[in-house]
């Protein structure tokens, strides 16, 4: 796989980590009960594991691409600059898809007549 394309797939990861995990935790997970205690333990680890993923993954690919690429300064873009907005917002994009996810759920319900 040539490195754009493998940056590429990585971008595409972090995305699918910040809004289709969210998603996936409130379909899988069924307790507790209540969405408004399902829904903060799920932006609590889905921004975990957009953390991990962003220190682990997504950075060090992109330097090893600027490396490669021949930049002289491969951390720009990758640095602690760029990292502590996620570690301090990562959890506003789990947030917005679980809300999302909450106005789905509430329309359909509404569409079917009545509550589940």
């Amino acid at each position: 796989m040539k490195a754009d394309s493998l940056l590429l797939a990585i971008e595409i990861g972090w995305w699918v980590v910040a809004l289709g995990l969210p998603i996936l935790l409130l379909a899988a997970i069924r307790l507790p009960r209540k969405w408004r205690w399902r829904v903060p333990a799920v932006v609590l680890v889905s921004w975990s594991a957009l953390v991990l993923y962003t220190s682990e993954v997504y950075f060090p690919t992109g330097v090893a691409h600027a490396t490669q690429l021949g930049i002289d300064n491969p951390y720009q873009g990758f640095d602690n600059n760029n990292f502590v907005p996620v570690l301090v917002l990562g959890w506003l994009l789990p947030l917005t898809a679980c809300t999302i996810a909450a106005f789905g759920r509430l329309a359909l319900q509404k569409h079917r007549g009545g509550k589940e």
